[in-house]
């Protein structure tokens, strides 16, 4: 019985999870369907140039220009090696934006139920969706630059980070997965820097 009570909770879980994911990648992708190129801003020129300079292309001048973090370049520059038109490229590129915003807000909602004194699940749920749904958060997706991927950082950390402090299972990988959040969060955007030394922070005193 309590077997199949646990895979109740579980199957729960994963439907509030799947919709939140849902949530927020419908609200980034109606955003990104109505862009098509880049805006004028020198950290979306660099972070698109050093995409092109991880696949191969010498773009070193764009890459060049002041921006802010290349990890979402990282993620993108096998992107290059499909055959795209400019438009269908960028928007690819956004879409990446997309799919880290909507795995964040599941790390988000998981973080929160590890939580000691959590509320119901739908109250976890509403604040996810409303942080989540907030315009400024949406139109970041919209743009190729590291906020995304910094927001994604601080989740992926948060989320790895109370495992650790919570469960007792599988420690060794989530020690691996939270190093390796942390060592990339500084590649994300120069404000990750402050997430690293949370971190560092919380490990030695917390």
């Amino acid at each position: 019985m309590k077997t199949v009570k646990h895979i109740g909770f579980v199957l729960k879980n994963r439907l509030y999870d799947g919709f939140v994911f849902l949530w927020v990648s419908v609200l980034s992708f109606y955003v990104i369907l109505q862009r098509d190129c880049p805006r004028n801003f020198d950290d979306e020129y660099g972070v698109l140039g050093a995409m092109a300079v991880f696949a191969g292309y010498d773009w070193t001048t764009p890459a060049n220009m002041p921006f802010y973090g290349f990890l979402l370049s990282l993620f993108a520059f096998p992107l290059h090696w499909l055959d795209l038109a400019p438009a269908a490229f960028y928007r690819s590129v956004l879409s990446i934006n997309a799919l880290l915003l909507a795995i964040s807000a599941v790390l988000a909602l998981r973080t929160i139920r590890l939580l000691p004194g959590a509320s119901s699940e739908w109250w976890r749920v509403l604040a996810v969706v409303t942080g989540f749904s907030y315009p400024a958060v949406i139109h970041y997706s919209a743009l190729a630059i590291g906020e995304t991927a910094l927001l994604f950082s601080f989740f992926f950390i948060a989320y790895y980070f109370t495992v650790l402090c919570q469960e007792a299972e599988n420690r060794l990988v989530h020690a691996i997965l939270l190093g390796i959040g942390i060592g990339a969060a500084q590649y994300a955007h120069p404000r990750g820097v402050a997430l690293v030394i949370a971190a560092l922070v919380l490990a030695v005193y917390g």
